[in-house]
């Protein structure tokens, strides 16, 4: 089946209600991120790891909170259990899924200490200081979790990770259907089954290496110029479909 080529279908839609009131909630929820930020990175393991919030991308932001929460969390929890469970369904603070005392991460210096078995090395020093570490990382992931991952809007966040370059050519997303369902004003009915057949095509594509090193805007913008092999765009509704949720102008 060909992709869509009427006038009407090329045209993009304008900005839907369900983006906008995304960029109204993330007004909203985002301040925390600036007032802790300085805490966090004043450890070497965050350097760099939070931006200026204006400087994050939408369709990033999830993953910009994700990442310094769960590398916290892999500081102190179970790894098994880390491996397992959704960010949005950690329980950070049960003492259940805390790992062993002596398996707490305490940095490069004080493991490299008591991997050498120093005669002089204070146990009970060590086991409060441990603890006093447990606390900070358990302290830390509770700021980071006022993020509140489970939220309606921090879902769609995830969901709009799917439509960045790494995502795509990374095929791990079988279906693009989860992120137009928080968008039901942009497509619904025969067009969703087009806008699935397109990403099924697209995420299947053999790049070149022009489409190495884009920002989202230059690689969807380089989608849209694909063609079939009766000179019609490869991805048309796909392409509408991106514009309609403005990622393009972020």
């Amino acid at each position: 089946m060909m992709a869509s080529t009427s006038k009407e279908s090329r045209s993009p839609p304008s900005f839907s209600e369900e983006g906008q009131q995304l960029r109204k909630k993330l007004k909203q929820k985002t301040t925390y991120v600036q007032k802790y930020q300085s805490n966090l990175e004043d450890l070497p393991e965050f350097k760099g790891w939070l931006k200026p919030i204006e400087k994050i991308k939408i369709h990033t932001l999830f993953t910009k909170i994700e990442n310094p929460f769960r590398t916290i969390a892999d500081f102190y929890l179970k790894h098994e259990y880390l491996q397992k469970t959704a960010t949005e369904n950690i329980q950070f603070r049960n003492p259940d899924n805390f790992t062993s005392i002596e398996n707490i991460y305490l940095g490069a210096h004080i493991m490299a200490l008591i991997s050498s078995n120093n005669p002089d090395l204070d146990e009970l020093g060590l086991l409060e200081f441990t603890r006093r570490c447990l606390d900070f990382y358990v302290e830390n992931c509770r700021q980071i979790y006022r993020f509140r991952f489970s939220d309606p809007v921090q879902i769609t966040l995830k969901l709009l990770n799917m439509i960045s370059p790494e995502e795509v050519k990374s095929k791990k997303h079988i279906s693009l259907a989860p992120l137009p369902a928080k968008f039901p004003s942009l497509v619904a009915g025969e067009k969703l089954n087009e806008l699935d057949r397109e990403w099924r095509l697209l995420r299947n594509l053999n790049f070149t290496n022009d489409f190495d090193d884009l920002d989202i805007r230059e690689f969807w913008v380089k989608c849209s110029k694909l063609k079939l092999g009766d000179d019609t765009p490869m991805f048309s509704t796909l392409c509408i479909f991106i514009s309609g949720i403005e990622l393009m102008k972020l």
